[in-house]
C-alpha cells in the first residue's frame, strides 16, 4: 500500500493499487459483460419489431419494423460508441475542489421551456488548468456528493468510480473502482465484487 493503514483507515496518500492485476481484471470483466449486454439490446432490437409485425399486430408492414428495428439498434450502437469515446478521451489528473455550486441550466422548446438543475463541482488541476465536473444528479455515487470544497483528489477515468481522495481519512465511503459500490472506509476489499479498494 501507498501509505500507512491505522485502524482500517488509509493515513494521507496516494494508493499504489491504481495498476493492481485484480482491479485490471475486474475492469476487463466489466467491459466484455458491457459489451455482451450491447450485442444482446442489438440483436433484440434487430428481431422484436418483426416478430411483432408478423404475430402480434399485422398493421405494421414487415419492411416498416425492420426499419424500426435499424434505427433502435443503430441508437443502442451509437449509444455505446459515444459512451466509450468519451471515457477514451479523457485524461487521469489530479486536482483540488474549489468550488461547488447548484445551477439552473434553460432550455427553450417550441411549446414550453424546461428548467433542470445541474451539479457542479469546480476544480483546480495541478498543472494550473481548471475543470468542471458536471452532474445531473447528486446521488451517492456522484462527485457532487464524495468530493467536498478543498479536497484533493485524482481522476481515474478507467475506473467504475473514478475519484480518488488524497486524504481517504475524510472519507465517509470508499468506492469499489471496478462496480462503484460504496463500501465502508474500513475496508479492504469490495463487498460486491471482492475487488481491492484504493487504499
Amino acid at each position: 500500500m501507498a501509505s500507512e493503514v491505522k485502524n482500517g483507515i488509509p493515513a494521507p496518500g496516494w494508493s499504489d493499487r491504481v495498476n493492481d492485476p485484480e482491479i485490471l481484471a475486474g475492469l476487463e470483466r466489466r467491459r466484455k459483460s458491457a459489451f455482451r449486454w450491447t450485442c444482446i439490446g442489438i440483436v433484440l432490437a434487430l428481431a422484436a419489431p418483426p416478430l411483432v409485425s408478423k404475430y402480434l399486430d399485422t398493421s405494421i408492414a414487415m419492411g416498416e419494423a425492420c426499419k424500426i428495428g435499424c434505427v433502435i439498434a443503430g441508437i443502442i450502437a451509437l449509444c455505446s460508441f459515444l459512451g466509450k469515446l468519451s471515457r477514451s478521451a479523457k485524461n487521469a489528473y489530479e486536482g483540488e475542489v474549489t468550488d461547488k455550486r447548484e445551477e439552473i441550466r434553460h432550455k427553450s422548446g417550441k411549446n414550453s421551456d424546461s428548467y433542470r438543475i445541474e451539479y457542479v463541482t469546480y476544480v483546480r488541476k495541478t498543472d494550473g488548468d481548471k475543470e468542471k465536473i458536471k452532474e445531473s444528479r447528486k446521488g451517492a455515487v456522484s462527485a457532487w456528493e464524495y468530493l467536498k470544497v478543498g479536497d484533493r483528489f485524482k481522476y481515474h477515468p478507467q475506473f467504475a468510480f473514478r475519484y480518488e481522495l488524497y486524504d481517504k481519512s475524510k472519507a465517509e465511503h470508499l468506492f469499489c473502482p471496478v462496480c462503484a459500490k460504496k463500501n465502508p472506509v474500513e475496508s479492504d476489499r469490495c463487498s460486491r465484487c471482492h475487488a481491492p479498494l484504493l487504499k
